[in-house]
């Protein structure tokens, strides 16, 4: 297991050919218009971190994502 979570969060955001998006954002990057977001490796997400993406989401910037990506559902 990872001792570091930025140096996991690095590893898995290359492997897995991640866009990264600037830093300050909810979201860790962007993948096929889909926005992701890596929670740490040494813990299961819970209800008060869904709940900070659903409070932080921005739907404004999704429909935009949605339209230019209309084939990723």
């Amino acid at each position: 297991m990872f001792r570091n979570p930025v140096e996991a969060k690095d590893l898995l955001i290359n492997a897995l050919e991640i866009q990264r998006l600037e830093n300050g954002n909810l979201f860790d990057g962007e993948k096929d218009g889909r926005l992701i977001k890596i929670m740490p490796v040494n813990r299961i997400a819970t209800r008060a971190d869904l709940s900070e993406l659903i409070t932080g989401f921005d739907y404004k910037a999704f429909g935009h994502r949605q339209a230019q990506n209309p084939g990723n559902r």
